[in-house]
């Protein structure tokens, strides 16, 4: 089997490449000039110089400071030894710390990188002895706590092999988990994503399969597991999810606003069939998923690869953009698809209006907001060409940036996967850029200085702790920034930070923001000026310590945080939404330790076996559950506090 991604029968690609003439460099150009940008330890990126030279002047400068900052991560050189088309790279916050460490493979003897964040993004190594397996066909990453308590697991896709879930033991140390084997049978995984689809609390996962004409991997399609709590199921089959297909990625989101995680999916050469299948859009119907492709303006047909999504026009929709090879082949004619969700399943093409056709072979795409203005800007991993970003700047077209937004590699050939976060803590997103035959790429971006951002991290509840699927709506200036916080798929291979960034341009404050989570429940929030806030579901909404009760200890902290901005130790005592812990808080707490404690013997009920309870323990002074208002005695204060709840 060829590793490469094309070869001389790939579909006319010879003709393609020759009658595209936006591949700017030859190959010997561009590695000169990346070699010439990668020449110093923190390489400036020419994205928006101010002092001119034509750039955008909406942007500040990115520094490729990936050795200054200890992240030193090789990955294997083209052709690929190991692996099919690229590697994942993924930022999420392993030691739950407040900043974003990173994940990624590609290294030739299969050794995951990890490296701990420990502040203003300064990394430590801590890949050697932390109980992850080389894995020498590793493919995609992903990341959430499944477990629930409070660390991120690792999921990684192989091509061939088994895939493999790592619990999170604490302090960068890793077990093999036991839902791992539920993750069969092995195809040429590529993305995995995560989404709690039948909303029953916990996290449910897609692993896109490039499935192959012919041999051992032409014989597992996409699968969907079910999440059961012991176990996983692939329920792909029972919806036809697993046709033969070569996908390289599945995105959840809500295409039609209705609460539950949709699926768009990125099929490679879907203008070809019958072998090869066109792009897909599934709409979830109650935990199951129903194909309405047909006619939705999502099923494009073309070499889809990556795929970028958010609200890209600011119309309060989701929108898609998907990769694409520089092919003459109809009916896309090598663009990179832009398509506009009009919030009901249903979308229209606009990488014309947009300019942002591309016409080079792309990877990884992401939306995402670099100049800290509130809009999504583009940005594109590029084979054969460097990496590309799209300045948005609220209206079409966007600006391409000269020289855009980081070199792919070392070789300037074979860029794939690009993650985000906020690494340094200064407002702005960074970005990791991997490539074949480079080490790992850490641009830090110094938009920061510029412009400020509101950055929120959302609490959730139960075996979704990370908030999957929730869904930030922002008010800015009269102007509507709608975030969801995602898991795996988006881009290509890898998994960006769950804090939702929205910058703010030049106003000093967000209005007011709604947030719903994918259980249904949401929060109203009031105006909140630039910085790192956090938001919990409602449910948590006074037990500081998340164990599950409202007690003396969680008073206690309460009184602490007075004062205190919602910081994610305080947001579970912001009942207002107003996103500072006051007075306006405690009669709130009260009110809530009350009502979880008028439930005396935990059933989930207020009724007589309580009633019992307070009044056997009539007139105590010793500490007991009784004691419903905490007051140190059970009494008529209590009494009354039960029948008032009785239900």
């Amino acid at each position: 089997m060829s590793l490469r991604r094309f070869t001389p029968s790939s579909h006319g690609l010879r003709r393609a490449l020759r009658s595209r003439a936006r591949f700017a460099f030859s190959a010997l150009s561009l590695a000169l000039l990346t070699t010439l940008l990668m020449s110093s330890p923190a390489t400036a990126i020419a994205r928006g110089d101010k002092s001119g030279g034509g750039a955008d002047e909406g942007f500040a400068l990115f520094t490729q400071e990936a050795v200054a900052r200890g992240l030193t991560y090789s990955i294997q050189s083209v052709p690929q030894s190991n692996g099919l088309y690229g590697f994942g790279v993924a930022c999420i916050d392993l030691d739950r710390d407040g900043d974003d460490d990173i994940v990624a493979g590609g290294k030739l003897n299969g050794q995951v990188g990890v490296f701990e964040n420990t502040g203003a993004a300064q990394f430590v190594n801590r890949s050697a002895s932390n109980g992850i397996l080389n894995l020498t066909q590793a493919s995609a990453i992903a990341a959430t706590d499944l477990d629930g308590d409070g660390l991120p697991e690792l999921l990684f896709t192989q091509i061939g092999v088994a895939h493999a879930i790592y619990r999170n033991l604490g302090n960068f140390q890793f077990a093999l988990s036991p839902l791992t084997q539920f993750l069969a049978p092995a195809g040429a995984a590529k993305a995995v994503s995560l989404a709690d689809i039948d909303r029953d609390g916990d996290l449910d996962m897609y692993v896109a399969n490039y499935r192959f004409n012919t041999g051992p991997l032409s014989l597992v399609g996409s699968q969907l597991f079910r999440n059961d709590g012991d176990a996983l199921l692939d329920i792909a089959p029972s919806m036809n999810l697993n046709q033969p297909a070569r996908t390289f990625l599945g995105v959840f989101t809500d295409v039609d606003d209705d609460g539950d995680p949709d699926l768009a999916v990125s099929n490679d050469r879907g203008h070809l069939p019958p072998l090869y299948a066109a792009n897909q859009l599934w709409r979830n119907t109650g935990g199951a998923f129903a194909n309405i492709s047909a006619g939705s303006g999502a099923d494009v047909a073309c070499f889809s690869m990556g795929m970028a999504c958010g609200d890209f026009d600011g119309s309060g929709t989701m929108d898609l953009l998907v990769t694409n090879i520089p092919s003459p082949d109809a009916p896309v004619f090598g663009v990179n698809p832009l398509m506009l969700g009009n919030g009901d399943g249903h979308f229209v093409r606009a990488e014309a209006k947009w300019d942002v056709q591309d016409f080079n072979v792309g990877w990884g795409a992401l939306f995402v907001d670099l100049d800290d203005d509130g809009w999504l800007d583009l940005y594109v991993n590029h084979q054969g060409a460097m990496n590309s970003l799209w300045h948005n700047t609220g209206s079409p077209p966007a600006i391409e940036i000269p020289l855009a937004a980081g070199a792919p590699g070392s070789s300037g050939l074979w860029s794939y996967s690009t993650a985000h976060a906020d690494l340094d803590r200064d407002g702005d997103q960074d970005l990791v850029v991997s490539g074949l035959g480079s080490t790992l790429l850490l641009y830090m971006n110094h938009e920061g200085d510029e412009r400020a951002s509101v950055r929120v991290r959302v609490q959730g509840i139960g075996l979704n702790r990370d908030a999957i699927g929730a869904r930030f709506e922002a008010l800015v200036q009269g102007r509507t920034l709608v975030r969801e916080v995602q898991c795996g798929g988006v881009g290509y291979l890898g998994q960006n930070t769950f804090e939702l960034h929205l910058g703010l341009g030049n106003a000093a404050e967000m209005t007011s923001a709604t947030l719903r989570f994918s259980d249904g429940a949401s929060r109203l929030l009031s105006k909140v000026g630039a910085g790192a806030w956090s938001v919990a579901h409602p449910q948590l909404l006074g037990d500081g310590d998340r164990n599950g009760t409202i007690d003396l200890v969680d008073r206690t902290a309460c009184t602490a945080c007075l004062g205190i901005g919602a910081t994610a130790e305080c947001a579970r005592f912001d009942f207002n939404g107003d996103w500072i812990i006051d007075a306006l808080d405690l009669p709130l707490f009260e009110t809530r330790l009350v009502l979880r404690r008028s439930d005396v013997d935990g059933d989930g009920h207020v009724g007589a076996s309580d009633l019992t309870s307070v009044l056997g323990a009539w007139g105590s002074t010793a500490q007991s559950s009784s004691d419903v208002n905490l007051d140190g005695i059970v009494d008529a204060t209590d009494l009354t506090a039960i029948l008032a709840h009785w239900d």
